[in-house]
C-alpha cells in the first residue's frame, strides 16, 4: 500500500514540475506580448496571461481566498490520500492529479500574485471565439474532476455524498470543488467499507448456523 501512496504523490508532483517548468517558459518566451502559433494556424496559440481569477480567467473570488481554497483543498487532498490505505487506483489517481494542479497554480498566487496562463485554443464560432487561456494545472485539475464524474456514472455514489460533492454547480471554482471531491469520495469509500463489513458479518453468521446443524 506504501508504494500505491507514493505513487499518487509521484504523479502530483510531476504535474506540478511540469506546470512550473512551463510557466518559466512561457514567460521568458511570451513575456513581450508574442503569440506563437505551433501548428501554423489557429488552432492552439501560446500567449502569455496573468490570472487573478479562477481556472480559465473566471474571476469568481479575489485571489487571496482562491489561494486559501487551494491550500485547504492540496492538504486535504495530500492528508487522505496518504492516511486511507484503500482508495481504488481509479479514484487515486484523478485525486493526485487534483492535488498537483491546485498546487500548481498556488504557487503562482502566494509567489506573484496571480496565475500564469499561456495556452489558447480555437473554438467553434457558434459556442464562442476561443477558450479562455489556461495552463497545465487547470487541465490537471479538469481531467481529474472529469475522471470522478465519469466513474460516479459506473459506481454511482450515496445521495447524500453527490449533495455535498456539489459537481454540477458550474459556479464553483476548481479548488473548491477539489475540496469538495475529497470529503465525497471519502463519503462513499467509507460507505463501501460499511457494506463490505456488514455482508461479512452475514456471511460469518451463516457459515455459523450451518456448523451448528452439521453438529446436531
Amino acid at each position: 500500500m506504501i508504494v500505491r501512496r507514493l505513487l499518487y504523490f509521484l504523479l502530483a508532483s510531476v504535474i506540478i514540475l511540469l506546470d512550473q517548468t512551463t510557466k518559466i517558459l512561457a514567460v521568458k518566451a511570451l513575456g513581450d506580448g508574442k503569440i506563437i502559433r505551433p501548428f501554423d494556424n489557429d488552432f492552439i496559440w501560446l500567449i502569455l496571461v496573468y490570472n487573478s481569477g479562477s481556472a480559465f480567467g473566471m474571476k469568481l473570488l479575489p485571489s487571496i481566498v482562491l489561494a486559501v481554497i487551494a491550500f485547504i483543498a492540496a492538504v486535504g487532498l495530500g492528508y487522505y490520500l496518504w492516511r486511507k490505505t484503500d482508495i481504488p487506483l481509479l479514484y487515486g489517481f484523478p485525486l493526485a492529479l487534483i492535488m498537483g494542479g491546485a498546487i500548481g497554480n498556488l504557487i503562482d498566487r502566494v509567489r506573484i500574485g496571480e496565475v500564469i496562463d499561456y495556452f489558447s485554443v480555437d473554438m467553434p464560432n457558434f459556442i464562442m471565439n476561443r477558450f479562455p487561456v489556461f495552463n497545465i494545472a487547470d487541465s490537471a485539475v479538469s481531467v481529474g474532476i472529469t475522471i470522478i464524474m465519469l466513474l460516479s456514472l459506473f459506481r454511482p455514489m450515496p445521495k447524500s455524498v453527490k449533495e455535498q460533492a456539489s459537481l454540477t454547480n458550474t459556479n464553483a471554482s476548481p479548488e473548491l470543488i477539489a475540496s469538495e471531491i475529497t470529503n465525497a469520495t471519502e463519503l462513499s469509500l467509507n460507505s463501501e467499507s460499511s457494506q463490505d463489513v456488514e455482508i461479512d458479518s452475514s456471511n460469518s453468521a451463516d457459515c455459523g448456523v450451518n456448523h451448528r446443524l452439521r453438529a446436531e
